[in-house]
């Protein structure tokens, strides 16, 4: 390895002993150099050795290495969350610096993880393919895990970057900060989807203790249009006009004993 066209040193030595051939497998093709900083160049070599001695090294490659760090910013670490869908936001204008400089050369991949230290296990992992992008509720996606109350989580991101053909290059890592979720009560929203053609209702019950009395509900039909209405005695809601054989999102925020409560769930009409 070479740093910013310096001599060159040795990185790794898998242990053969040059003087005598030994019948291998090969058991990487790959190597993850860590010792590297941002604004530097590196230039690296492969030598190899077969029956014969040594063989001819591989051409010189050299990557140019200036992938900072991304900074997180909320939640702050061990802070304390109250709110089921915390949004996490970190600092990316140095990242979006190196964007601007790589653009014609590859491109970013940037990542979110969230892991729940206290069963040890994964809840939510998202992937940006717009390195502006700053910050994101948790679970936006509803491909996460709900996070439970009064457990520990671990998030952090990182970027990889890859060359214009595809290939990895570099990456780098934010630290890793912790949060202690410690939730509201869970709320019932009872809704009846009516469809207008046939005159048939469903309900849909979501499993918790406190209805949603008073919330203001949100449900997206097909074409993307939210409609709003405030929910009566029980957490009841009446959706008027809605297509049959579709799907909605269905969005409610209420308050339980001083507590903002967020529900988000997919219900279906007839």
């Amino acid at each position: 390895k070479s740093t910013n066209g310096g001599s060159f040193e040795e990185l790794f030595d898998d242990g053969v002993d040059q003087s005598s051939y030994y019948q291998r497998e090969i058991c990487s093709c790959s190597f993850t150099d860590i010792e590297v900083q941002p604004g530097n160049q590196y230039s690296y070599y492969v030598l190899a050795y077969d029956e014969k001695g040594e063989i001819d090294q591989t051409e010189t490659f050299s990557r140019n290495i200036f992938l900072p760090p991304c900074t997180l910013k909320e939640p702050q670490d061990n802070a304390e969350v109250d709110t089921p869908m915390p949004t996490f936001s970190w600092d990316n204008q140095e990242l979006n610096k190196y964007l601007t400089k790589s653009k014609a050369e590859g491109y970013l991949k940037t990542y979110l993880k969230v892991n729940d230290e206290t069963v040890q296990e994964e809840v939510w992992d998202m992937t940006f393919e717009d390195t502006t992008v700053d910050n994101v509720t948790y679970n936006l996606d509803n491909t996460g895990i709900p996070l439970e109350n009064e457990h520990e989580y671990e998030w952090f991101h990182w970027t990889d970057a890859y060359d214009a053909e595809g290939n990895l290059i570099a990456n780098a890592y934010s630290n890793s900060w912790h949060f202690h979720y410690k939730g509201p009560i869970k709320a019932v929203l009872m809704g009846k989807i009516m469809v207008a053609e046939t005159a048939i209702s469903i309900s849909k019950d979501i499993t918790g203790m406190i209805p949603l009395v008073d919330a203001i509900i949100t449900f997206t039909d097909s074409k993307g249009t939210d409609h709003t209405g405030t929910t009566q005695a029980q957490g009841q809601y009446i959706f008027p006009q809605v297509a049959p054989g579709t799907n909605y999102i269905i969005t409610a925020v209420g308050e339980v004993d001083g507590h903002t409560i967020i529900y988000k769930d997919v219900v279906p009409s007839i």
